[in-house]
């Protein structure tokens, strides 16, 4: 999308449960109706939405997304995150001039 001088992209990651004990899991039901998962899991579903916002040659990064799959242990290696998304727009994370932590 494009508002003025700034073009501005969403670089989901997808969704998560966020249990009560505080740990993170990924959503494997992506279209699950999150009410329904709540029900059942006693968990809180969220996605995931780093934003991308360019202007001139300002890269500037809101929110940078929980990284899964960035470690070299982990098990995540073929999910999205804000690296790969990155690349879609032919970017990489030394192109980010800025990052806002919201």
């Amino acid at each position: 999308m494009t508002i003025g001088s700034f073009s501005i992209e969403v670089l989901s990651e997808g969704r998560f449960e966020i249990f009560a004990d505080g740990h993170i899991n990924r959503s494997l039901a992506e279209e699950e109706d999150p009410k329904t998962a709540i029900a059942q899991s006693n968990s809180s579903v969220v996605g995931i939405n780093p934003i991308l916002v360019q202007t001139g040659s300002y890269n500037i990064l809101l929110d940078a997304g929980l990284g899964w799959g960035l470690d070299a242990g982990s098990s995540y290696g073929d999910a999205s995150n804000v690296r790969t998304n990155l690349e879609i727009f032919g970017l990489t994370p030394g192109d980010i001039s800025h990052v806002i932590l919201s």
